[in-house]
């Protein structure tokens, strides 16, 4: 069957993950920008900015608290695994693929599996970076 390599999955979780990462770290940085806004206390930057900013910031916190693109993406990655590459789990894909080849020594990122338990598919907390 043709499925995806075990390396080209990992990579892929990696970018996935980075992905996942940076919208966590963008939600505080967005808030950390309206907070010093307001703390400006001068009445023309407030009026000119925080209603764009406020409003940033809402949009990043939409991907924050659900970020259904990213869960689309990490689903159909592990239902090609589990359908081109004929495993019962991904955590048998996994293992067969990505940990027993490399003795154990190269997991998954910590946002990868939070996100693919989110999309529905569990990964052991053996083949996961911890966070």
């Amino acid at each position: 069957m043709a499925v995806i390599s075990g390396q080209d999955y990992y990579d892929i979780s990696v970018e996935v993950a980075s992905a996942r990462e940076v919208t966590l770290q963008a939600k505080d940085d967005m808030y950390a920008a309206v907070y010093k806004i307001v703390l400006l206390q001068v009445v023309y930057p407030e009026v000119d900015l925080l209603n764009d900013y406020w409003t940033s910031y809402n949009a990043t916190m939409s991907l924050y608290d659900a970020p259904a693109p990213l869960l689309q993406a990490v689903s159909s990655l592990q239902s090609h695994v589990l359908n081109r590459g004929g495993y019962d789990t991904v955590d048998e894909y996994v293992y067969n693929e990505i940990y027993a080849p490399t003795g154990g020594t190269l997991l998954l990122p910590y946002y990868w599996g939070q996100l693919s338990a989110s999309a529905g598919y569990t990964i052991s907390s053996l083949y996961v970076q911890s966070s």
